[in-house]
């Protein structure tokens, strides 16, 4: 099942009107992913999707903000390979660390110092990535053959190919785009039913 991976930027309409939307279509987690905000305003909008969460039984998890996530009593991270590194004396107050990676190497290092799962990405092209080359399905599957927490895979998954990074090493993926944009937030998750 679908990871969402909020981005207001994209949203076309009620940012927290969507995320609601979003998550009474029971994806399995929500990432407040909003880099650009600052810790009291990232603190705000927190304390509102976690509500929404809450409300609807899914998985929230804070990205970067580390500081809100303790304060907020927030159990779940998702972190760069570099904060992840650099925050290492902090985890300890979190029950699911969730850490960006783009190589192997990163794989198995964040996968030593305790992670619970990594994201891996980007699979297929995306226009959050333009012009960088995809890592594909051997990324993930040369992951799944050399690390054993879960592998989240991230990055131009659709309901057309989510299927094949699940068929190669993924437990699960993260869709930030098109949920962000779809015109049925509230039935979004179906589509991505086995």
């Amino acid at each position: 099942m679908a990871i969402i991976v909020t981005n207001r930027k994209l949203c076309c309409d009620d940012f927290l009107r969507r995320v609601e939307l979003l998550a009474s279509s029971k994806p399995n987690a929500i990432i407040l992913r909003e880099k650009d905000l600052e810790n009291c305003d990232y603190e705000s909008l927190a304390i509102e999707v976690k509500k929404i969460c809450q409300k609807y039984g899914v998985d929230f998890f804070v990205n970067s903000f580390i500081d809100v996530a303790i304060k907020l009593n927030i159990k779940n991270i998702q972190l760069s390979f570099d904060d992840f590194l650099n925050y290492q004396d902090r985890l300890n107050s979190f029950s699911n660390i969730y850490v960006s990676i783009h190589s192997l190497t990163e794989g198995k290092t964040a996968q030593n110092l305790g992670a619970d799962a990594i994201i891996a990405g980007h699979i297929f092209e995306t226009s959050c990535k333009e012009g960088l080359k995809p890592r594909g399905l051997a990324f993930l599957k040369e992951l799944y053959e050399n690390i054993d927490i879960s592998i989240i895979a991230i990055g131009g998954i659709n309901e057309k190919n989510f299927k094949d990074v699940l068929k190669n090493g993924a437990k699960d993926f993260c869709i930030m785009s098109e949920g962000m944009k779809t015109d049925n937030p509230e039935s979004f998750c179906d589509k991505f039913k086995l």
